[in-house]
């Protein structure tokens, strides 16, 4: 945490996920003021990429239990399919001809699928792009 006055910024090690606390106290010349009380945090820390590949994408949370968001971004896409397969390649979840304009925010429910690595995978308009997440109970 660093700062002064009365804004401060936090910065976080990028592969923390989990729960954290959060306290403050001031301090001067005069010394140090008393801690306040702690305010918990979930830090997320979504997997992503970004539109490099002409899709943007986030899942969060990542790890998650089967429910999780996808977040699209795209400038040159405007429809996609989605595709989800576990570690040996086979599919377990598809979404065809899902129709966005420049970002998409979807729920998507998986809790029946056991723990383990997926692949998601979203493609349109001859662009594709894939990405990992965890399903952990």
């Amino acid at each position: 945490v660093s700062g002064t006055g009365l804004t401060g910024a936090v910065t976080w090690d990028k592969t923390f996920r989990g729960m954290a606390t959060l306290q403050a106290k001031a301090s001067n010349s005069c010394g140090e003021g008393l801690a306040s009380e702690g305010k918990p945090v979930t830090i997320f820390a979504p997997v992503g990429i970004s539109e490099i590949d002409g899709i943007g994408i986030d899942i969060f949370p990542n790890p998650n239990d089967g429910n999780f968001t996808l977040d699209l971004t795209s400038s040159v896409v405007n429809n996609v399919n989605i595709t989800i397969m576990n570690a040996l390649g086979v599919t377990v979840y598809t979404a065809r001809d899902v129709k966005f304009q420049d970002k998409l925010h979807k729920n998507i429910h998986l809790t029946g699928l056991p723990q383990g690595i997926y692949h998601l995978k979203v493609n349109g308009n001859g662009v594709a792009t894939s990405v990992k997440f965890v399903i952990g109970k």
